[in-house]
């Protein structure tokens, strides 16, 4: 009876218990690494977007670095506003100032595409 109670918790083609193990630490990457030698979010995004193996692109902006340097895109599909918790570009750690961040959200809403009929 035994046996037959433990071959039904062990159905056939059951993955090994090494595939089943919660690994410890964070997840391995789903793409590859890429070096860019630029620096900023305008050159990064341009060498991104050069590459053919890119299919999306996701901009994660900190600073009002694109004030000064515009975008590599010339849309954006969605936008999400997570915090305001955003940094001078040439500030040295210096919070973005409330005239900065509003700067910022107008020329990013500008590159929003807009819904069709509107």
């Amino acid at each position: 009876k035994y046996e037959q109670v433990i071959d039904q918790f062990q159905p056939e083609g059951m993955m090994p218990p090494e595939l089943q193990a919660i690994p410890d630490g964070p997840p391995p990457p789903l793409g590859k690494e890429l070096a860019l030698a630029g620096d900023g979010l305008m050159a990064r995004g341009t060498a991104l977007l050069m590459d053919r193996a890119v299919e999306h692109l996701i901009l994660v902006v900190h600073t009002d670095e694109l004030l000064h340097s515009g975008l590599p895109v010339d849309r954006i599909a969605a936008l999400t506003l997570v915090d305001e918790q955003l940094m001078a570009w040439q500030g040295e750690g210096a919070p973005l100032s409330a005239q900065g961040r509003a700067g910022l959200r107008r020329l990013l809403r500008g590159y929003r595409l807009q819904a069709s009929g509107s």
